[in-house]
C-alpha cells in the first residue's frame, strides 16, 4: 500500500478534498507516477502558475483506461476557465426557470401550470393570478413537479399528487399555504415528464435525465460530452448530489457499462434497483438530434460560453428541455463520460488564457469564484474586526462603570460595617449597664418602691 509520500511525490495534494475523495474510492493505488511526473505535469506548468494537482488524472486514468493529460482538475475548471468563459454577473437571470420561456424559447420542454415570481402569481402563459386562482389550478391536476426556480441542479424538487383537490407529498396531505412556506417566493408547477423506457429501466421513480455540456468558441458552439443521471433510493431527483449515479454517454447516444456517484465510487449496478449498468442498455434513440437541439439553445446564451443543459428524453424518443446550468462539478463530467470536458480545444483555450494575462487584457483574480470569495470572506473579517474593536470599547466603558460602581458600593459597605460596629458596641454597653444596674444592692433595696408604683400605674389605666 502507498504511503501519503508517495503520492505527493506524483504531484498530488493531499490535503485537497479532491484527492481524499479519489484516495477514498480506491481509484488512486494504481497511479502511474512516470505519466504523471512527466506527461501530465509538463502539459499543465505552462498555463498554471502553481503545480497541477495530478490526482484527477490518476482518478481518470483508472476508470476510463487511458492516459489523458488535458482532464482540467475542478480547481484550474472554476478559477480560470470558467471565470474567462462565462460572466457570472448574469447568471441569476439565466438560471431563473421562470424566465425559461422566454430566454430559451425551447422547442421542446415540460408545460408550465403556475409560476410564483416575487411572491406574485402567472400562468403557464404569464398572465397575472391571484392566489386563490393558482391553487384552483393546482388543485384541479393529478399530479405535477415543483421546484424553486433560482435553484439548480435538482436543488428543492418535489413530486405532488392531487387526490380529490388535496394536494399531497410523499403521500401526506398539505396545506397550499404549507406548500407556498416550503418553496418560498419564487417556484414553478410544471408537468411530469414521461421519459422514455431506455432512461426509466435502471430507476424508474425517477425522471432520469442527460446532462449535456456546450462551448462557444471562436463564434462556434461545439458539443463537449454527455453522461445520464438516474435517481437512487426512489427519490424524483435524478443528480449526483442528491444520491444519484452518472453513467458516461459515447457520442453516439451509447451507455458506458459502469456509473460514478458523488463520491467518485464506481459501479458496475444500480446501488438500489440492482440494475446491471453491464448488460447494455438501448442506445439513445437519435442522439444526434440532441446534440442540435442543445447547440441551438446555446445560441441563446450570450453571456456564457460554457453551459451544462439537463436533458430529458421524453416518451417518443425526442429531447426535452429541462433546465440549465453555469457551473457544475466538472470533476464527475469527465470520470462519468470518460472524456476531457474541453476536449481538443484544451490547449486552444489556455493558450488563449495565457496570451490574454501576458497582455494584461484580462484578470481572473478579479472574477474567480475563489478570489471573489476570499475578498468576500476579507471584507467580512474586517467589519467583524470593527465590530469586535466597538464591542471593546463598550465593554472597557462597562467595565470602567463596573469598576466605579464596585468601588462606591465598597466604600458604602465599609461606612455600613462602621455604622454596625459603632451600634453593636453601644448595645453591648447598654447590656452591661443593665446587667450591673439589675446585680447592684441598689436594685434590690427599691425592689418594693417599684412594684408600688407599678401597680398604682395598673390602677390608673
Amino acid at each position: 500500500m502507498r504511503k501519503i509520500e508517495d503520492f505527493e511525490e506524483m504531484g498530488m495534494d493531499t490535503d485537497d478534498p479532491a484527492f481524499k475523495r479519489y484516495y477514498k474510492a480506491g481509484l488512486l493505488e494504481e497511479a502511474d507516477g512516470k505519466f504523471l511526473n512527466h506527461k501530465v505535469k509538463s502539459y499543465w506548468s505552462p498555463y498554471l502558475d502553481d503545480s497541477v494537482d495530478t490526482s484527477i488524472h490518476a482518478a481518470f486514468h483508472s476508470i476510463a483506461g487511458y492516459e489523458e493529460p488535458k482532464v482540467v482538475p475542478q480547481k484550474v475548471m472554476w478559477d480560470i476557465v470558467m471565470p474567462f468563459l462565462n460572466d457570472m454577473s448574469m447568471q441569476p437571470a439565466y438560471s431563473d426557470k421562470n424566465l425559461y420561456d422566454i430566454l430559451f424559447q425551447a422547442e421542446r420542454s415540460p408545460e408550465t401550470y403556475v409560476k410564483r415570481i416575487d411572491y406574485k402569481y402567472y400562468d403557464g402563459k404569464n398572465k397575472p393570478l391571484t392566489g386563490d386562482e393558482a391553487e384552483k389550478i393546482i388543485s384541479g391536476l393529478e399530479e405535477a413537479i415543483v421546484k424553486p426556480s433560482n435553484r439548480d441542479n435538482g436543488s428543492g424538487i418535489q413530486k405532488i399528487k392531487i387526490v380529490d383537490e388535496i394536494i399531497q407529498v410523499n403521500g401526506e396531505a398539505i396545506e397550499f399555504n404549507d406548500l407556498e412556506h416550503q418553496l418560498g417566493s419564487n417556484f414553478i408547477v410544471q408537468e411530469v415528464i414521461q421519459q422514455h423506457s431506455v432512461m426509466s429501466e435502471p430507476h424508474p421513480e425517477s425522471v432520469n435525465t442527460l446532462r449535456m455540456v456546450t462551448l462557444r468558441w471562436n463564434n462556434e458552439i461545439h458539443y463537449c460530452l454527455a453522461f445520464a443521471r438516474f435517481g437512487t433510493n426512489g427519490a424524483v431527483q435524478d443528480n449526483a448530489g442528491t444520491g444519484g449515479v452518472c453513467v458516461g454517454i459515447t457520442d453516439e447516444g451509447d451507455f458506458v457499462t459502469q456509473a460514478v456517484d458523488e463520491h467518485a465510487n464506481v459501479m458496475e449496478k444500480h446501488p438500489t434497483t440492482d440494475f446491471d449498468f453491464k448488460q447494455t442498455l438501448s442506445r439513445i434513440p437519435n442522439f444526434d438530434t440532441y446534440i442540435e437541439f442543445v447547440k441551438r439553445l446555446h445560441e441563446r446564451v450570450l453571456h456564457h460560453h460554457f453551459v451544462s443543459w439537463d436533458i430529458a428524453v421524453g416518451e417518443n424518443g425526442e429531447p426535452i428541455f429541462l433546465e440549465a446550468n453555469f457551473r457544475g462539478a466538472t470533476w464527475l463530467y469527465q470520470l462519468a463520460s470518460q472524456k476531457p470536458v474541453l476536449g481538443e480545444l484544451t490547449t486552444e483555450i489556455f493558450e488563449e488564457i495565457n496570451r490574454l494575462k501576458q497582455a494584461e487584457e484580462i484578470d481572473l483574480l478579479k472574477v474567480s469564484p475563489s478570489a471573489a470569495a476570499s475578498k468576500k470572506k476579507i471584507k467580512g473579517l474586517r467589519k467583524r474586526v470593527q465590530r469586535l474593536k466597538k464591542e471593546a470599547v463598550q465593554e472597557s466603558l462597562e467595565k470602567e462603570a463596573l469598576v466605579g460602581e464596585n468601588q462606591r458600593l465598597g466604600k458604602r459597605v465599609k461606612r455600613q460595617r462602621r455604622k454596625m460596629k459603632r451600634v453593636r458596641r453601644e448595645a453591648d454597653e447598654q447590656l452591661k449597664w443593665k446587667e450591673n444596674l439589675v446585680s447592684s444592692s441598689y436594685w434590690k433595696v427599691t425592689a418594693p418602691i417599684r412594684k408600688v408604683l407599678l401597680n398604682n400605674r395598673g390602677k390608673e389605666e
